[in-house]
């Protein structure tokens, strides 16, 4: 199975960059462009889940909370490593 790939746009981060290294706990909110409802649709969370897990599990992070809604999700994610959160995430 192909993996699961939307083209996405970054927001600007509001903070320094400096301020997403290490054991820190940071929230993000992920819009789905246009508002399309992506997440009704099971398959394609499952998608996002199993992505999600891999790149938290691959940047030594851990997600305290990840929740979808229809069209955008959010994550509170915890680094648990030195490494920079805005770029394994």
């Amino acid at each position: 199975m192909k993996p699961f790939r939307y083209p996405y746009r970054e927001k600007k981060h509001r903070f320094d960059s400096d301020l997403y290294i290490g054991r820190i706990l940071v929230s993000f909110t992920l819009c789905v462009k246009d508002r399309k409802e992506l997440f009704n649709d099971e398959k394609i969370f499952i998608q996002f889940e199993s992505v999600l897990l891999k790149e938290l599990a691959e940047g030594d992070c851990s997600a305290y909370v990840y929740l979808s809604m229809p069209d955008h999700a959010h994550l509170v994610i915890y680094g648990n490593d030195i490494l920079q959160i805005s770029k394994n995430v």
